[in-house]
Order: C-alpha cells, then sequence, then structure tokens
C-alpha cells in the first residue's frame, strides 16, 4: 500500500451486526470503484456486499444465538 494510514475497525456484539457493517462499507467501495472506473474491482466489492447481506440475513433469522447456524469448519 501507499502511504495510507491503517484504519481500525468497529467493534460489533455479533456476526449480525459484523456482516451488516460489511455490507456498508463494500456498497460504498464498490461505488468509489465504480466511479472511478476500477470495474473489475467495483464487481469483486459488489460480489462481497452481496455475500455480506446473506450473511447479515442468515444471521438475523436464527431464531436464538447459535440455533440454527453452523459454524464454519
Amino acid at each position: 500500500m501507499s502511504d495510507c494510514a491503517p484504519v481500525k475497525a468497529e467493534v460489533h456484539a455479533d456476526r449480525s451486526e459484523t456482516a451488516a457493517y460489511c455490507e456498508k462499507m463494500c456498497h460504498e467501495l464498490a461505488s468509489m470503484a465504480s466511479n472511478s472506473q476500477l470495474n473489475f474491482l467495483a464487481y469483486m466489492l459488489s460480489m462481497a456486499e452481496e455475500e455480506a447481506r446473506q450473511e447479515r440475513k442468515r444471521y438475523e433469522l436464527a431464531p436464538a444465538k447459535g440455533v440454527g447456524v453452523s459454524e464454519p469448519a
């Protein structure tokens, strides 16, 4: 990277909040990339946004924390 200062990520209480935050950040970054005609990067960020959206919905719909949601291996 160039001379960018490291950014400390916000701390979120649960996976749903973390996924929502990632979804928002990916959306903003995809828009920036698209506006700069970085088409492939914009596409990849859009895919990450969609993945975060699906994960957020998956954890929001879980009946209770950890119930009905399998942990990644």
